[in-house]
């Protein structure tokens, strides 16, 4: 249980126990919430489909260009049920495919990902024939600009 503040500075205590919605953080309560599973709140039906759609093994980058991507025919492929299989027999399953012009986006997490070359996985995903757009958190700044300039001219000219 919580406390919770009164008028005239008395507390109470609350059962109202809340979560923080997992894509925007607004506090939402057992009753109010929309999608619970894996640990994961929504508080409105549009964070609902995000969060079905991302799965819940979504990095918080996958989450936040989910939306900017899809206009460009990529869906997200993070939670398991599309992979590639290379020569090698490695598996592996990307971020972002757009499957008529195999094309794959990979987000890396600049801590997660340290010390990683992205050129071995751009070869690895070459060598099968997909093409790969590795996209670092610190380039993700770069990144939105040219999103919003594809979507402004029309043109899909880095996607």
């Amino acid at each position: 249980m919580k406390w919770k503040a009164q008028e005239g500075g008395k507390y109470r205590k609350s059962r109202k126990a809340t979560k923080p919605c997992t894509i925007c953080g607004t506090p939402v309560t057992k009753a109010q919430s929309l999608f619970r599973a894996n640990g994961n709140v929504s508080c409105s039906p549009e964070h609902t489909v995000m969060l079905k759609l991302t799965g819940s093994r979504s990095s918080g980058i996958e989450r936040e260009v989910f939306t900017a991507l899809e206009p460009f025919g990529y869906e997200h492929t993070g939670d398991g049920k599309f992979f590639i299989t290379g020569k090698d027999k490695r598996v592996r399953v990307p971020d972002f495919v757009k499957r008529s012009e195999k094309k794959v986006f990979e987000f890396w997490g600049d801590y997660w990902h340290r010390g990683e070359k992205p050129e071995e996985l751009v070869a690895w995903y070459r060598d099968v024939g997909w093409q790969c757009t590795v996209v670092w958190q610190s380039e993700l700044q770069d990144f939105w600009e040219k999103i919003c300039y594809q979507l402004i001219v029309g043109e899909e000219t880095c996607l």
